[in-house]
């Protein structure tokens, strides 16, 4: 039976209208924490939607990746990052990993720590920007690419000018 045959007799009770509202509402909730974590920075806020762009998760995603680790909630942070995320606020390893799932501030909070301390340790916006995702320096500099072409999308190729 094709797919919108069953769908047309019921059998399945989606509704795409309220599935994308969800999204929309949910990418709202994501880009008030963005707003939040950025506390009115807006070099910060502009990466951290870089970042968000590039990384595409939702508030409750769980991706599993090839090397057995997993990418959490809507900013998909590897949860190689739980121990140090834990112990910088010393909670359990189990309730970081809950929040990064279910909770956008949070998720949007640790991104922003991560990129932070990233910045912190390299003094280099774009190695800090693949510090987020790879300890690896080759992944990293690719990643940082990504994320430059996610930025000039969002804002604009005059972003990366210098005023």
């Amino acid at each position: 039976m094709a797919l919108a045959s069953i769908a047309a007799i019921g059998a399945i009770p989606f509704d795409v209208h309220a599935a994308l509202a969800a999204t929309g509402q949910q990418e709202e909730r994501i880009g008030r924490c963005i707003k939040s974590a950025a506390g009115g920075s807006r070099w910060l806020e502009r990466t951290l939607w870089g970042l968000r762009d590039q990384e595409g998760g939702q508030i409750g995603t769980v991706s599993k990746n090839r090397d057995g680790s997993e990418d959490l909630g809507p900013m998909q942070i590897n949860s190689w990052w739980l121990t140090p995320i834990a112990r910088a606020i010393q909670r359990d390893r189990d309730q970081v990993r809950t929040w990064l799932i279910n909770d956008a501030c949070f998720n949007v909070q640790a991104a922003r720590w991560i990129f932070v301390e990233g910045l912190r340790t390299s003094k280099n916006y774009w190695v800090a920007v693949g510090v987020y995702h790879s300890p690896k320096a080759h992944r990293q500099q690719s990643y940082a690419a990504l994320v430059a072409e996610k930025l000039s999308h969002r804002f604009g190729t005059r972003i990366f000018s210098q005023k």
